[in-house]
């Protein structure tokens, strides 16, 4: 089952939200299939270039072996993204495929993150367990937390 997440800045209350995990109606035979057409994710996959580069791939000489709604962060304006993580297994020289997505404030790239949403606060990290430091895009402060006004917080979908 998926769930929803709202953030916010504790100083200026700047906030995000999004959707992650995946749902009953993300069996992999359905994901698959949406997946090998681009015309198939238009409410997965924003990217029409990503679109084309996952339906080529899984058309051509991929399995893929991942895939959920994950929180992402901006390499470098710190701007919080939910997006549809996939890992296809290549069987060629290029090993995984992931999509590479790009801030559409900065164009820099995402870095996919784990989010930990606790009372005291929010806390980043990469796919490894180091902790990502965060700074307020809007106004540099550096305390994320959970929105409890936002619609998304205690969101189950399926």
């Amino acid at each position: 089952m998926g769930s929803g997440f709202g953030v916010k800045c504790n100083t200026c209350n700047a906030s995000w939200e999004g959707t992650l995990g995946i749902g009953m109606l993300y069996a992999p035979d359905r994901i698959n299939e949406a997946l090998s057409d681009p015309k198939g994710t238009t409410n997965l996959i924003r990217s029409k270039s990503i679109k084309n580069e996952i339906a080529n791939i899984l058309n051509h000489h991929g399995l893929l072996t991942e895939y959920e709604h994950s929180s992402y962060i901006c390499s470098s304006c710190n701007w919080i993204y939910d997006r549809f993580f996939v890992n296809i297994l290549t069987f060629s020289k290029e090993g995984n495929y992931t999509p590479k997505y790009k801030c559409t404030k900065c164009k820099k790239p995402l870095i996919r993150v784990d989010m930990e949403i606790k009372e005291n606060g929010v806390k980043l990290f990469d796919g490894v367990g180091n902790r990502i430091p965060w700074h307020c895009p809007k106004c540099k402060g550096t305390h994320l937390v959970e929105d409890n006004d936002s619609r998304m917080n205690g969101l189950c979908w399926d």
